[in-house]
């Protein structure tokens, strides 16, 4: 009768939640009984209700869509094959890029002269301007606390007297933010290239007369053993006393200069303001992304005309939204100042060593075969079975393994100095 058909609709709409709630061990008897249930439930002329419909696409689809939910509840009409297409072609996208990461690690790569972005389908290298870096993946990075400290430093900017720009000796050309000009075209500024021990004394010569020539005067610093630190506070504190010789006409007291030091991820500015305050104020450490936000520090010295000290803004390391220059980016990649899920330490290990090598020549492979017992190929096209070899030999034949070891001891100074860069 009724009665006995509306209990078995109960008993199995309690099992089928039942089954809901246990998840995926019970997946195999919710996929069976679906159909029962939404048969049951079934509608005169309007087929089953949204409910049944829904739960059957969310295990469908293993994803359970905002937009799907917004459209039941303005009781819009689903259209549930366009969005199961959408879903299936964006996991088709995320597994191609695995695939071919994964390719490109093992030194197989399916298309030579391919680039892989993960959020888009490959594109050609000529089209990209990766000529000399056919084999590698695409390299972007901007995480979000980049953007907030970006957007909070344009408002710090106005209160500030100098702006001291940081960059790293090895890639001083890469290592300058394209906005910088744009930002601080009314503030004073120095220019500091930190690292000075990465590069040989006929590099920093070079570079030092390549900027005067741009009326630009260079610190050079080390920010590890606190070398060309004093020098640097003199000539900031210097370059703000016409403000408070400004707030004096105005009848003003003096107060403390204000100085930002900027540039960017892991060039050393944490480092900088450490040795500046002569205690670890700021946390400091040789990865990207260590400082998150803007901080101020009080510099307690006399120094600068009877001014209480010096206040420092340390600031995150900024990075331009996208990478348009990709050999750019590679070398920011090589100096670990961008992050590392935006490359393959493989493929830039191999890049690195043949930019060296059109540098240093015979010294630099001499180097690396001291030190890791395996022959360099000089020439370029074959580099990869150096890192290969260096992966057989020391990690099982884990190239990504071999690669981060190689750029570690490059960033540890193990090959000597090595400028990627010159005027």
């Amino acid at each position: 009768g009724p009665d006995h058909a509306v209990m078995i609709k109960l008993a199995f709409l309690l099992l089928f939640c039942l089954c809901d709630c246990l998840g995926r061990p019970s997946r195999f008897f919710t996929q069976h009984t679906s159909a029962h249930v939404s048969r049951l439930f079934a509608r005169p002329g309007r087929g089953a209700p949204r409910w049944c419909v829904e739960a059957k696409r969310r295990r469908k689809t293993g994803t359970d869509s905002r937009r799907v939910q917004r459209m039941l509840d303005a009781e819009e009409e689903v259209d549930w094959a366009l969005i199961e297409e959408e879903e299936k072609a964006a996991k088709e996208r995320q597994i191609e890029a695995m695939r071919y990461a994964r390719a490109a690690a093992k030194g197989i790569i399916p298309n030579p002269g391919v680039g892989i972005d993960p959020l888009s389908a490959p594109q050609s290298a000529k089209e990209l301007g990766i000529e000399d870096f056919g084999k590698a993946r695409i390299v972007q990075w901007y995480p979000g606390h980049i953007h907030k400290a970006e957007n909070a430093l344009k408002d710090q900017l106005k209160m500030v007297d100098v702006v001291i720009e940081v960059r790293d000796s090895r890639i001083p050309k890469s290592t300058t933010h394209p906005k910088l000009e744009e930002w601080t075209k009314h503030k004073r500024r120095l220019l500091v290239i930190n690292r000075m021990e990465c590069i040989g004394s006929e590099e920093r010569l070079k570079w030092t007369e390549h900027f005067r020539s741009q009326g630009v005067e260079v610190f050079w610093t080390n920010g590890k053993e606190g070398k060309g630190i004093d020098e640097l506070l003199q000539a900031a504190i210097k370059l703000s006393g016409p403000v408070n010789e400004a707030r004096k006409m105005r009848g003003l007291l003096p107060r403390a200069p204000r100085i930002v030091i900027v540039g960017y991820p892991n060039v050393g500015k944490s480092a900088l303001i450490n040795r500046l305050t002569k205690r670890r104020v700021v946390e400091s450490a040789p990865i990207v992304g260590v400082t998150r936000q803007l901080r101020w520090v009080r510099l307690g010295t006399k120094m600068g005309g009877g001014n209480d000290g010096v206040d420092l803004l340390d600031t995150p390391g900024l990075l331009p939204m996208r990478q348009e220059d990709q050999f750019t980016a590679q070398k920011l990649a090589m100096c670990n100042e961008i992050g590392e899920a935006s490359y393959l330490a493989s493929i830039v290990a191999e890049e690195m060593v043949a930019v060296v090598n059109s540098t240093l020549g015979k010294r630099f492979l001499d180097r690396l075969r001291d030190r890791y017992g395996v022959e360099v190929p000089s020439v370029r096209e074959d580099l990869h079975t150096f890192v290969s070899g260096v992966a057989e030999k020391l990690f099982a034949g884990d190239k990504e393994m071999a690669g981060k070891r190689i750029l570690h001891d490059f960033n540890e100074g193990k090959f000597g100095p090595v400028a990627l860069e010159l005027p």
